[in-house]
């Protein structure tokens, strides 16, 4: 029954890849691609590296010692991941904006 649980975790880490997926997809289109996918690719191996350390540190593979600062670090890391994501967002609606204000004005024109 363990099993069931540690999988549903994993699953968890499919929706960030998928964004990186999708903003990898759209490298060429916008400059902001790069962002969002250096951002949710950094996010996935860091939730990723936390599902399986808790199943290891669950286990017994792992001591609580060892892993504590890996733990630290992953959120840091993971902080920076998601910051890069919104600031990924923030900038292509920031673009669609500017591009919906620009044919606006063409088309009072």
């Amino acid at each position: 029954m363990d099993h069931v649980f540690e999988l549903v975790g994993l699953v968890s880490v499919l929706p960030l890849l998928a964004g990186a997926v999708v903003s990898a997809m759209h490298l060429g289109r916008t400059r902001w691609a790069a962002l969002l996918f250096g951002g949710f690719a950094t996010a996935t191996v860091v939730s990723a590296f936390v599902r399986l350390a808790s199943v290891f540190l669950r286990n017994g593979t792992f001591s609580t010692s060892g892993v504590a600062l890996a733990f630290t670090a992953s959120s840091i890391v993971g902080f920076f991941a998601m910051a890069a994501v919104v600031a990924g967002v923030a900038g292509i609606l920031d673009e669609l904006r500017s591009h919906a204000t620009a044919r606006a004005a063409e088309a009072r024109d």
